[in-house]
């Protein structure tokens, strides 16, 4: 993916941003890096880049934007449309048109309208994912990050008549993530779509459907559907996971949800950093034994000959400290050194799960 490419030239953070614009020194970084993929003509990279940006500034500048607004000094002038600049350690950089400018006429901008139908479901999907966050819903504004596509059809009954149709909002995501779209969730979507489309002057929706992701594939693709099919299979690891109709997987490995997957990543990297010789063991959701009951930790870590647990806490685990204490003393009393639990809200960055695995192997190696 490009995405990870791009951020990888981007300097600044949201603290150094804020911190620059209080300075008055414009940091415009994230600005430069979508100004490169649209020039090189990647625009449905920087439309994703502008919208998943790490900056605080960035999402809601582009996402919506009043037409003819003005940036805040530490904006870097991203409001501003083609011929907009900013300045920084000497250096000036054209800064991209804005969505609402490339809505009111795409085809100015070197945009196919098939182009501004995907930026405007971004916004939108942006929207109402912002919504549902001011509303306290947070469970379903993060299954907004999920959405790829947000389409609106108008379907016609047999009379084919305008008092005979309806508008459906289509969300197009993968398939692992389609069972978390409960009732409530979509209910809760479909409200606050209404309301952004009241603000656009358009017709509400009558329902919400899910439809996933069609796999992109190539001329090779049944060898690499074969390669698959045939890869060692895991055998005692996430044995209920394996289980579910939809699971997220890597490496032969399943995990069970997103925040599971974070920490995988993050192990992973470190694991792959460390100097020749020196390696981390890790095991994703192993069946284990202990005296009078079988368990799953989420994370098994071997590091330097000491065990470790790390255990992923949701929701679920509300009520259930007892129970999470005692299971923490079974492992112990076999041998396990540390274990620690991460709460899920505490994994929703990058920036987050590195510093709290790093801890909990700094604690690890301990003396």
């Amino acid at each position: 993916m490009l995405l990870p490419f791009v951020q990888a030239l981007m300097i600044g953070s949201p603290s150094a941003s804020s911190t620059a614009g209080r300075n008055g020194e414009h940091r415009c970084d994230e600005a430069a890096a979508i100004g490169l993929l649209i020039t090189s003509g990647i625009h449905g990279a920087a439309h994703r880049l502008a919208h998943q940006a790490p900056t605080q500034i960035m999402r809601p500048t582009l996402a919506s934007a009043p037409v003819g607004a003005h940036a805040p000094a530490d904006t870097c002038g991203i409001r501003e449309g083609v011929g907009g600049s900013c300045h920084s350690a000497g250096m000036t950089t054209e800064q991209p048109p804005t969505w609402e400018q490339i809505l009111n006429d795409p085809v100015a901008y070197g945009y196919s309208e098939g182009d501004a139908e995907r930026i405007r479901g971004e916004r939108t999907i942006g929207q109402v994912a912002s919504l549902l966050h001011s509303r306290g819903q947070d469970s379903s504004a993060a299954l907004m990050l999920d959405v790829q596509f947000l389409t609106i059809q108008r379907r016609y009954g047999e009379n084919w008549g305008d008092d005979d149709s309806e508008f459906v909002a289509i969300l197009d995501i993968e398939s692992y993530v389609v069972p978390r779209f409960n009732q409530e969730c979509r209910a809760q979507i479909e409200s606050a779509l209404d309301v952004v489309r009241d603000h656009e002057g358009a017709p509400q929706v009558n329902d919400i459907r899910i439809r996933e992701v069609i796999p992109t594939v190539g001329a090779r693709w049944r060898e690499g559907l074969m390669r698959d099919l045939v890869a060692e299979q895991p055998n005692n690891q996430a044995r209920k996971v394996r289980l579910e109709p939809t699971h997220i997987t890597e490496d032969g490995l399943f995990f069970t949800n997103n925040e599971e997957y974070r920490v995988y990543a993050v192990l992973k990297d470190i694991q792959r950093d460390l100097p020749a010789g020196d390696t981390i063991l890790i095991a994703p959701l192993p069946g284990a034994r202990a005296r009078g009951t079988t368990m799953t930790p989420d994370f098994l870590v071997a590091y330097r000959g000491r065990v470790g647990v790390i255990e992923v806490d949701g929701p679920k685990h509300d009520g259930r400290f007892g129970a999470d204490a005692q299971r923490d003393r079974l492992v112990q009393n076999a041998g396990v050194r540390v274990v620690a639990h991460i709460l899920v809200e505490d994994l929703r960055s990058r920036e987050n799960v590195e510093i709290l695995v790093r801890d909990f192997l700094h604690r690890l190696i301990a003396p």
